[in-house]
C-alpha cells in the first residue's frame, strides 16, 4: 500500500513538471501559438533583452502569447505597436527605451522611442560621433542612443512627418547645444527625405517643402519662412549620387556610407543638415542658425547661443559669427516622427499662437482640426 502511494506520489509530481516545462528560445520569437502549443510556456527575451516568460492562451476563440506576469505586451515582439505614438497613446507614462513596431506595412521592427521630448513619439533613425557625415554607414541594426553610430536602414518606406536633429559637444543628448525639428507640409516616405527642389534652388537638394522649424530647446516655432536644408549638390537622380544615395541608404544598407560605393572611391563631399531662422535656405554654400555635416570637403558642427534667433554659422565651416560656435567634436542624433501622440492632437485643436508671416509682419496662425500644419 505504500508503495502504490509513492508510485502515485511520484507519477503526479512528474506530470506536474510536465505540465510546467518552460521552453527556452534564443531571441524574441515564442514560435506559433495555436491549440497545439495551448498553455506552451515559453522564455523568451522582452524589447529589453531581459528574460521574459509567455504562455500561450485562448480568449474569445483566439490563440495568442500573453505576459505570464500579466505585464504589458505592447510594444513587445509578440504585440507590435503602430509606431512610438501608439504606445504612449496607450501607456502615457511609457518611457524611453526600445519597443517593436511595425507601422501597419512593416514587418516589426525594434526601434528606440523617445517618450519625452516635444510630446514624444519620435523614433531613432541615425546618430554619429563625428561631423563626417559621407562616411556614415546604414543596416538593420536598432540604434541605440550611445551605440555604434550608423542610420537604420530598414524603415525607409515609412511615412514620416517630422524629421529631428540633435548636436552636443560630448556623447551625451543632456549637453544638447542645438536641436530642431522640421514639420514638413505632407508626410512622404523616409527614403524620399531628400528632394531635389525648387524650394533648395535648382542646383542643389536637400530637406524640401517644409511647413515650420521648431527650437526643441525652447519649445518654440522660430520660422514659416523656412523652405530648405540644403544636403548637397543637385546631381541628377540617373548618376546616383550625393542625395539620391543618401535617399537610397535610408531604405537598404550601404555599409560604407552614402558617399562610397566601396571602402576605396567616394564621389561627394558635402553632406550637411541645418535650418536659419533669418534665412529660407541654410546649409551648404550658405549660412544658417545651426548646422552640422559637410560643406566643400571641410566638416563641422555649429551652434549659437541658447535661444538665439539669428545666423551664427557661415558658409563652408569657415568660421562662427554673431558670437556662435564652431567645433569639430561633436555628437549628433536623428529622429522620425510617424504620427502625433493623441493627446499632442487634442492640444493642437484649440491652440493658436503668433508668428512673424512672409513680410515680417507678426500674423496669427492656428491648428485646424487634425491637421499638423498650421494655418492663418
Amino acid at each position: 500500500m505504500n508503495f502504490l502511494c509513492l508510485a502515485a506520489v511520484v507519477l503526479c509530481g512528474m506530470r506536474f513538471y510536465a505540465e510546467s516545462k518552460i521552453w527556452v528560445v534564443k531571441g524574441y520569437d515564442p514560435g506559433s501559438c495555436n491549440q497545439q502549443s495551448h498553455l506552451k510556456e515559453v522564455l523568451v527575451k522582452d524589447r529589453n533583452d531581459d528574460d521574459k516568460i509567455l504562455i500561450c492562451v485562448r480568449e474569445n476563440n483566439v490563440y495568442k502569447w500573453t505576459s505570464l506576469d500579466g505585464s504589458n505586451t505592447l510594444g513587445e515582439f509578440i504585440n507590435p505597436a503602430y509606431d512610438c505614438s501608439h504606445v504612449i497613446n496607450q501607456d502615457p507614462q511609457a518611457k524611453d527605451g526600445f519597443y517593436w513596431i511595425n507601422l501597419k506595412v512593416l514587418d516589426a521592427k525594434k526601434i528606440w522611442c523617445d517618450m519625452t521630448t516635444d510630446d514624444g513619439g519620435y523614433a531613432l533613425l541615425g546618430r554619429k560621433t563625428t561631423p563626417e557625415t559621407w562616411t556614415l554607414p546604414s543596416n538593420n541594426t536598432p540604434v541605440h542612443p550611445y551605440g555604434p553610430p550608423h542610420w537604420l536602414s530598414s524603415i525607409g518606406d515609412a511615412q514620416i512627418m517630422d524629421f529631428r536633429v540633435q548636436i552636443a559637444t560630448s556623447d551625451n543628448l543632456k549637453a544638447t547645444k542645438a536641436h530642431w525639428s522640421y514639420r514638413l507640409k505632407s508626410k512622404r516616405p523616409l527614403k524620399q527625405l531628400m528632394q531635389k527642389s525648387k524650394d533648395c534652388g535648382w542646383s542643389s537638394a536637400g530637406i524640401a517643402h517644409v511647413a515650420y522649424v521648431k527650437d526643441l530647446q525652447t519649445d518654440t516655432i522660430v520660422s514659416h519662412n523656412f523652405s530648405c536644408s540644403k544636403f548637397g549638390y543637385g546631381h541628377s537622380p540617373a548618376t546616383g549620387f550625393g542625395w539620391v544615395s543618401m535617399n537610397e541608404c535610408l531604405g537598404k544598407p550601404c555599409p560604407w556610407g552614402y558617399a562610397k560605393k566601396d571602402k576605396d572611391s567616394q564621389h561627394d563631399y558635402s553632406g550637411a543638415f541645418s535650418y536659419s531662422v533669418v534665412e529660407k535656405i541654410s546649409g551648404m554654400e550658405r549660412g544658417a542658425t545651426a548646422f552640422i555635416g559637410c560643406d566643400g570637403h571641410k566638416c563641422c558642427g555649429c551652434f549659437g547661443p541658447l535661444g538665439g534667433r539669428k545666423n551664427y554659422c557661415s558658409q563652408s565651416c569657415n568660421h562662427a559669427i554673431n558670437g556662435g560656435t564652431v567645433t569639430d567634436k561633436v555628437f549628433a542624433w536623428f529622429w522620425v516622427r510617424f504620427s502625433l501622440p493623441k493627446s499632442r492632437i487634442v492640444w493642437k485643436k484649440c491652440m493658436e499662437y503668433k508668428a512673424k508671416g512672409n513680410n515680417g509682419k507678426l500674423v496669427w496662425y492656428k491648428f485646424v482640426g487634425d491637421s499638423a500644419v498650421p494655418v492663418e
